[in-house]
């Protein structure tokens, strides 16, 4: 299995899930050398090759909770 791997910070993050919503698809990503951590970016519909942080702590919180509804289904 193949798996994308975005640099952040001189870190490289693999990618373990997307999750598209409206126009945005957020992404939760692991660090290849550290399980531990985790980090959640977004891009946008129009702009797809642009990886952003999240907006605030309302928006990491509703990736998260859209996270957790998709392991439940």
């Amino acid at each position: 299995m193949e798996i994308e791997i975005l640099s952040i910070d001189d870190k490289n993050y693999g990618i373990f899930k997307e999750i598209k919503r409206n126009d945005i698809n957020y992404l939760y990503l692991v660090n290849i050398n550290d399980e531990e951590d985790i980090v959640i970016r977004k891009s946008i519909h129009n702009n797809p090759n642009t990886v952003i942080p999240l907006e605030d702590k309302n928006e990491y919180n509703k990736a998260l909770l859209l996270f957790l509804n998709s392991e439940l289904q």
